[in-house]
């Protein structure tokens, strides 16, 4: 498990959070409340985070059967064990624990922290894993959800500061 400090002055946080200039993110935000208020996940709501988070995914999710998308769903909505949730989102075609993360930071904003090279960057990682397992993630979302809680932001708002002070501060 890695260990995960902001490479920056935390005082300014929420100044790089103001500044979040990715596209607009209303969109899934949106979109995640309303698979919580519906209890599910469809196949259209997968492909509006998908257009959000990365277009190569689009094409993959297409292909998981409605039936197999309609399961995990029940499942990601019924178990509330947040390993269960993200392993079982990572069942579906063209799902690893970055765009998992996706869905459970926007479906449950304050329990999950969306995972990216960006944040991990400003994190202190130098590179993501090639392969990401739970007990990475479980610290590195233990950490998001405590540096928010320490700065008083919320963890979208987290999120929002630790992309763009990627994108300000990191060199190619």
């Amino acid at each position: 498990m890695g260990t995960f400090k902001f490479r920056g002055a935390i005082a300014e946080l929420s100044a790089y959070a103001a500044r979040y200039a990715f596209a607009d993110d209303s969109v899934v935000v949106d979109r995640g409340q309303r698979c919580r208020s519906l209890g599910r996940i469809e196949l259209d709501d997968l492909r509006v985070f998908a257009r959000w988070k990365s277009a190569r995914i689009g094409r993959k999710i297409e292909r998981n059967p409605l039936d197999l998308i309609e399961a995990v769903s029940q499942g990601v909505f019924s178990l509330d064990h947040p390993q269960v949730r993200i392993e079982l989102l990572c069942m579906l075609h063209g799902v690893g624990y970055p765009f998992a993360s996706t869905i459970l930071h926007m479906t449950f904003p304050e329990e999950f922290a969306l995972i990216d090279y960006r944040a991990l960057w400003s994190l202190g990682v130098e590179a993501p894993p090639s392969t990401y397992q739970y007990d990475f993630y479980s610290g590195y979302s233990r950490a998001c959800a405590d540096l928010a809680q320490r700065v008083g932001v919320s963890m979208r708002d987290l999120d929002r500061a630790l992309w763009q002070y990627s994108k300000e501060q990191q060199r190619p």
